[in-house]
């Protein structure tokens, strides 16, 4: 990352200043070059430790500056997530997850809070695909979702809204969507193409 190379030219201009201080040291103990050599290194430790200044600045503010499109790109997913997630919810809905990205929803009209731990294993497969299809929307230059076995461990009624939803997500969200599945319920679905594989 640039923040990285930032921290590396540091490191190389740190490791300068300390052979400059070991050129002078020797320099001024051995007394064995001029004093214009002594005050020429001295004069580019000056201008090294100015370098260093500037390259600690420069990591400060990109340091910075990742932190707050780190912020931005989490608030631009979490307000599509909702969005998405609402949609399918029938209500306003507010989505938080914490720092392990466990997810957590609260209604706004009931205050109905849910955890990942607290939800249906379809509410809880919703909301993460509400989140993967923000993140998605987000990164422009990722238009393809891949889903193994969205049906698993979900009743058939479930099972059935998750194989809509999965049918029926506009072009605008993801162009190509794939899903593999051991369930012949979901041939039943609006695909535009069905491959079957036997042994």
């Amino acid at each position: 990352s640039s923040v990285e190379g930032v921290e590396k030219a540091l490191d190389k201009l740190d490791e300068e200043e300390q052979k400059l201080n070991r050129d002078i040291g020797r320099a001024e103990g051995a007394k064995k070059i001029t004093e214009e050599r002594v005050q020429a290194l001295e004069k580019k430790e000056e201008l090294l430790k100015h370098q260093q200044k500037i390259v600690q600045l420069i990591v400060e503010a990109t340091k910075e500056t990742t932190k707050k499109l780190r912020e931005e790109f989490s608030a631009q997913v979490k307000n599509l997530a909702e969005v998405i997630w609402q949609e399918y919810k029938g209500e306003p809905w507010e989505i938080e997850w914490d720092k392990k990205f466990v997810p957590q929803a609260r209604a706004l009209t009931s205050q109905r809070k849910l955890t990942a731990y607290e939800m249906s294993g379809s509410e809880r497969f919703l909301i993460l695909l509400a989140i993967r299809l923000a993140i998605q929307q987000t990164l422009d230059q990722f238009q393809l979702l891949i889903i193994d076995e969205p049906c698993q461990h979900l009743d058939s009624e479930n099972g059935t809204l998750i194989r809509d939803i999965l049918t029926n997500i506009a072009e605008d969200k993801i162009k190509q969507n794939i899903v593999f599945t051991y369930n012949k319920s979901y041939l039943e679905g609006n695909w535009s193409n069905i491959i079957q594989l036997t042994e």
